[in-house]
C-alpha cells in the first residue's frame, strides 16, 4: 500500500468514525436533554377558579357564566321568547385538572337537568382541554392572551347572561 492509499484510507476512516458518531448523537438524545424534557401536568382547582371564576363562555348562541361563588347561569335565546333557553345550576372544580357544570335547563314550562364536564392539563402557558370521559385533547389556550382559534377567546371577564337568564325565568314562570 503506498503512502498515498494509507492516507486516503486514513481520511474515510475519519470521515466514516464521525459520521458514526454524528447519528448516534442524533438518535439517542443526551441524558441532559431526557432530563429537562417536561410533559403537561393537571391544572390544580386554584388554576382552574382563576381561569372561569367570573366569566362568561359565549357559544355560538347565548353563553354560560361561571360565578365565583359556584353558581351557573346560562341564557340561550331563540327567535321566540317561548323558545329560549336559560339555565340555573353549579359548578365545581378539582385538583385533578377537572371543571364541571351541573345545571337545570327552562324552555318555557320544561327543564332538564344536564352536565358537562372537562379535564385540562397545562404546558408553560398552554392548555389543553378534552370532554370527558373520553373527548381527544385539543389546544384550549395558548398563551396568556389567546388566539382568535383558541376556544378560550369566547370568555369574557363580564357577566353576559344573568340579566337575559332573569328576564326570561320571569316570562316563563307567569
Amino acid at each position: 500500500m503506498t503512502h498515498k492509499e494509507s492516507r486516503r484510507q486514513t481520511v474515510i476512516g475519519r470521515v466514516l468514525t464521525a459520521a458514526i458518531f454524528a447519528a448516534a448523537a442524533i438518535a439517542v438524545p443526551s441524558l441532559s436533554v431526557a432530563q429537562t424534557y417536561e410533559l403537561p401536568r393537571m391544572m390544580n382547582s386554584r388554576e382552574l377558579l382563576e381561569l372561569y371564576g367570573d366569566k362568561t363562555w359565549r357559544w355560538d348562541e347565548g353563553g354560560g357564566y361561571l360565578h365565583r361563588d359556584g353558581r351557573f347561569t346560562a341564557f340561550v335565546p331563540a327567535k321566540s321568547v317561548a323558545n329560549s333557553t336559560y339555565a340555573e345550576g353549579q359548578w365545581s372544580v378539582n385538583d385533578n385538572g377537572v371543571m364541571c357544570f351541573d345545571a337545570t335547563w327552562h324552555v318555557g314550562k320544561k327543564t332538564k337537568s344536564d352536565g358537562k364536564c372537562f379535564q385540562h392539563k397545562v404546558l408553560g402557558e398552554a392548555i389543553f382541554q378534552r370532554v370527558l370521559p373520553d373527548g381527544d385533547w385539543y389546544t384550549f389556550r395558548t398563551a396568556k392572551v389567546p388566539l382568535p382559534q383558541n376556544e378560550y377567546a369566547k370568555f369574557s371577564p363580564s357577566d353576559m347572561v344573568t340579566s337575559q337568564a332573569k328576564r326570561l325565568k320571569a316570562v316563563f314562570d307567569r
